[in-house]
């Protein structure tokens, strides 16, 4: 159902997507390490903490990086919240383990000059290249 909603998406997301895919997969690798590492400290299970990170950017990241497009993304996390709802992971417990990605994220963002992720303001997102 996402990822059929997925191919009537606009044109600019899929952009928006891909040029994502391409600032935050140099990075992916670390990310999800120190991610998956923080998941262990909330007391995740190791298939939660799987299913957790194949919702993030690192996950949109690596799918984006190849020739699949926004649509195979939004299946995977179909997929991954159903399987999240199976191992009884209440939702509130995604949005906390969610924001902990989001605050890594940020922190190799500022680590970057200049940071990969400039503007976040409402939908108005835009990426840099940088070297960290």
């Amino acid at each position: 159902m996402l990822a059929e909603a997925a191919d009537v998406l606009s044109d600019q997301l899929g952009v928006l997507l891909k040029r994502l895919a391409v600032v935050v997969r140099p990075h992916a690798d670390r990310l999800e390490k120190r991610f998956l590492e923080r998941l262990g400290k909330m007391k995740f299970t190791a298939l939660q903490s799987r299913a957790l990170a194949e919702l993030t950017a690192g996950a949109a990241a690596r799918i984006l990086a190849g020739r699949s497009g926004p649509a195979d993304f939004f299946e995977s996390v179909e997929y991954h919240s159903q399987r999240l709802a199976k191992l009884n992971v209440a939702p509130a417990s995604v949005v906390a383990a969610l924001g902990e990605y989001d605050q890594l994220l940020a922190q190799v963002s500022a680590s970057c000059r200049p940071p990969i992720l400039k503007t976040i303001s409402g939908s108005a997102i835009s990426f840099t290249s940088a070297s960290c």
